[in-house]
């Protein structure tokens, strides 16, 4: 409980990224398992941060960034971060982490899309706007 107590504080102090602040609703919603939510969020994001690492706000810079990308890829056994979200969207199959499915599909998307906190997203190294947030949504 110590440890869960210092995470949360210190989640309050550093922020997040997109993955955790797209998936507090959606637990909410959908009573998934936090990690679940954070896992139905990662691949969506991941896909749109590499097709949009123009939009990097990380002061690190693209090169920076998509050098992590490109080291997570290695972690996973991929030679691209491409191919790494495929291995990850096999894990979750193999898990049977399923996305959650809408019973009103607009409504509960304006929920999720205007729920996103966007100090929580402070240390998301893409910046994203409603708009996006809304469309990456859609895809989940």
């Amino acid at each position: 409980m110590l440890a869960a107590n210092y995470g949360g504080r210190a989640i309050n102090i550093t922020q997040t990224t997109a993955g955790h602040a797209f998936s507090y609703k959606i637990t909410s919603i959908y009573k998934l398992p936090h990690g679940h939510a954070v896992a139905v969020c990662l691949p969506e994001i991941w896909e749109y941060m590499l097709g949009n690492i123009d939009k990097c706000i990380d002061v690190r810079g693209q090169e920076y960034l998509a050098d992590i990308f490109n080291q997570i890829a290695f972690a996973m056994g991929c030679d691209s971060p491409l191919k790494a979200i495929g291995v990850f969207r096999e894990m979750m199959v193999e898990m049977e982490l399923k996305n959650p499915v809408a019973v009103n599909r607009e409504e509960d998307l304006e929920a999720l899309s205007t729920s996103v906190n966007p100090v929580r997203l402070k240390n998301n190294p893409i910046g994203l706007d409603v708009k996006t947030i809304h469309s990456i949504y859609e895809k989940m």
